[in-house]
């Protein structure tokens, strides 16, 4: 029950944030800065369709989850670093001076997030009935993905949202 009402405040605050920041962030925004706004906003829009799946309120569709698990990977690690080039700070960006005084930290988190999304893209599959054992598919998948990926897709969705809840809270300027 307790650890219920903990995803569910998870999933509320990156919901809300994410909206939030993005129908206010983006005035004015060009080139790279819009570039990374828009990979936040599909992010964000992956997790609100996954979220009632994820709470019970609607039917799991594992197709639904595995699209919005890769919607979310396609965005995170190295993509999104990329979108983070020295410089490109400042209004109307959001993204706060740590970001590149702690670069290591930064890239620690997107990739985090990435093999998060990763597991829960593949763990949607076997939720499904694709079976638990590794398959020829999933030889090409990085070991940490693949033990992931034994959790649950409730679980690793509760771990996506942390970790953008996470980097959110360090690393994002907060406008009004």
């Amino acid at each position: 029950m307790r650890h219920r009402k903990i995803f569910a405040r998870v999933t509320a605050t990156v919901l809300v944030s994410a909206f939030a920041a993005a129908a206010l962030a983006h005035g004015g925004a060009t080139g790279i800065v819009k570039e990374r706004m828009d990979g936040m906003s599909a992010m964000a829009k992956a997790m609100k369709a996954l979220a009632p799946m994820m709470k019970g309120e609607a039917v799991y569709d594992p197709a639904t989850v595995a699209a919005g698990a890769g919607t979310i990977a396609s965005h995170a690690g190295r993509e999104i670093t990329s979108k983070f080039p020295q410089g490109s700070g400042g209004m109307p960006s959001e993204a706060a001076e740590e970001i590149w005084t702690d670069w290591e930290a930064f890239v620690t988190l997107a990739l985090e997030l990435e093999t998060a999304a990763l597991a829960l893209e593949l763990a949607s599959g076997r939720e499904a009935g694709a079976g638990a054992s590794a398959t020829t598919a999933e030889a090409g998948i990085p070991e940490p993905v693949r033990s992931l990926a034994d959790m649950s897709t409730r679980q690793l969705f509760g771990r996506v949202g942390k970790t953008c809840s996470g980097c959110h809270k360090q690393y994002r300027v907060e406008t009004e």
